[in-house]
């Protein structure tokens, strides 16, 4: 075949894709959590925003359907009415991970969404007591999650500790500090993000990030705010 013929075709199969294919910088596929202990009661929570240029996934009644690579137990698909979906995703009993894969099918369209959550299941050691895992330090997931329009961001110290907590955006940027080098006893805390930032101003509907760093380590959490 003529190169300049297969390029031609090469062209139109791409061109043809874009039509089946949402923007991966419009949709969004959130998980909660990044790791969940194995054989636990606790459960991800993945919020699913679907949307592309011409925003019809949002029509004609849409499906979404979430399959996963592993184990775990996928629960059944909420519509929570304002174009985004949840769904919970229970740990196994073993350790091991999970790949979540969202498909969003309507009259219009039928489409795998682009971002695809991993979340891991880890092995607790040791003796279990009262909700105390032997991690040394834990950034808990806030909740709820997602919020409108504040959330308890929750850690546990292992031992006393200087503690900074920062919200920032998907970008990175820098939008609040909820604690900077302040000294927190050993046990659990909570501090409650009321979505504004720095200045007083509400933040925008989006995905951010709570990053705590505590003796050295940096831990980070997810979370998504609809206003």
């Amino acid at each position: 075949m003529d190169p300049i013929d297969l390029l031609r075709i090469q062209f139109d199969q791409w061109k043809t894709g874009l039509y089946g294919t949402p923007d991966p910088f419009l949709s969004q596929v959130v998980a909660d959590v990044d790791s969940l202990p194995a054989g636990d009661s606790l459960a991800a929570t993945i919020t699913i925003i679907p949307r592309n240029n011409s925003d019809s996934l949002l029509t004609n009644s849409p499906i979404v359907r979430v399959r996963n690579s592993g184990d775990g137990l996928v629960g059944t698909v909420e519509d929570l009415g304002n174009g985004t979906f949840q769904v919970p995703l229970t740990p196994p009993a073993s350790p091991g991970r999970d790949t979540l894969t969202v498909s969003v099918v309507t009259a219009n369209d039928s489409v795998v969404l682009a971002t695809r959550p991993v979340i891991h299941f880890f092995l607790t050691t040791g003796i279990k007591t009262a909700g105390f895992y032997p991690t040394e330090f834990q950034l808990l997931p806030n909740y709820p999650n997602p919020f409108n329009p504040e959330t308890r961001v929750r850690f546990r110290l292992k031992k006393n500790a200087a503690v900074n907590l920062v919200i920032r955006d998907i970008q990175g940027k820098r939008i609040r500090d909820l604690a900077d080098r302040e000294w927190y006893p050993a046990g659990d805390h909570q501090i409650v993000w009321d979505g504004k930032n720095e200045r007083g101003f509400s933040a925008s509907s989006g995905v951010y990030m709570i990053e705590m760093t505590v003796d050295g380590r940096r831990l980070a959490q997810r979370m998504v705010l609809i206003r």
